[in-house]
């Protein structure tokens, strides 16, 4: 059996793979979202990705002033969660270069994915 690349895989350790891809996704399912509070989902959220894809996570959401395509203001993003090194997540770059300020911008502009 061969990969997207054309290199040679394992069954076995591709079968392997795809289930704790699952267990993850159970993990994910059983652990976020456990009350319908927004502020408790959402520290839910930042200690999964923690516990399972980086060493620090946000949760910013965005205020009602700030539902249009891009935030008029940093203000419109109010941090809910973090987890983590959350000394890491310290801004440290002028509001208008901001990650989270770039990560909403790439958003608008790039086409919707779809699986």
């Amino acid at each position: 059996m061969s990969n997207r690349d054309g290199a040679e895989t394992d069954p076995d350790a591709e079968h392997a793979g795809v289930l704790a891809r699952l267990h993850t996704v159970e993990e994910a399912a059983e652990q976020i979202g456990t009350t319908l509070d927004e502020q408790t989902t959402c520290a839910e959220l930042a200690r999964f990705l923690c516990r399972y894809l980086c060493d620090a996570a946000a949760v910013d959401l965005l205020t009602e002033q700030g539902t249009g395509a891009r935030p008029r203001s940093p203000e419109a993003l109010t941090r809910v969660a973090t987890a983590g090194l959350v000394k890491v997540l310290e801004a440290r770059f002028p509001a208008e270069d901001a990650p989270s300020a770039r990560a909403l911008d790439e958003s608008a502009r790039s086409p919707r994915r779809r699986s």
